[in-house]
């Protein structure tokens, strides 16, 4: 996927936000390559395009469907030698978060690779997802404003 595509559907999953959580709209921050946009620095929340292989906590390939280009909503905790320990106690209430947000989500204690000294949580659909209800940028939307409200009660602020 060029990256032209991909700051398109971020541009358009930010104009959804906007209806939907406009002051969350406001706190993203578009990355230059348009390709994400983050709530900031630390711990943060993000939705990004992405195009490889998604992968488990250890380190496997998900599912097949997990291939080609996917929007993802995250919690990123980039705390350096503490994103761990964050995690892991995020980790420790994951029943209940995940009970909250209403579905499993991906916990990849050391990010997108198993070398990182961040943590990633994450939600996502490939982008020609057809069992959504509604289109993939209204998914985000919905998704990263549920994001915000079930970790910031847990302590995420973003």
């Amino acid at each position: 996927m060029r990256s032209t595509e991909k700051r398109a559907v971020i541009r358009r999953v930010l104009q959804k936000l906007e209806q939907v959580d406009p002051t969350l709209a406001e706190r993203l921050t578009l990355h230059k390559t348009g390709a994400y946009a983050v709530t900031g620095r630390g711990t943060h929340f993000g939705l990004a395009v992405q195009s490889g292989g998604v992968r488990d906590s250890s380190g496997k390939p998900a599912s097949p469907e997990s291939r080609g280009p996917r929007l993802a909503v995250q919690v990123t905790i980039d705390l350096g030698s503490d994103s761990l320990s964050e995690f892991e106690r995020l980790r420790a209430r994951k029943e209940e978060i995940q009970g909250l947000l209403g579905h499993p989500v991906s916990w990849l204690p050391n990010g997108d690779n198993l070398k990182a000294k961040r943590a990633i949580i994450r939600s996502w659909h490939n982008l020609t997802d057809e069992t959504l209800d509604g289109d993939i940028e209204e998914w985000a939307a919905r998704e990263l404003t549920n994001f915000v409200a079930v970790f910031s009660q847990f302590g995420i602020s973003g």
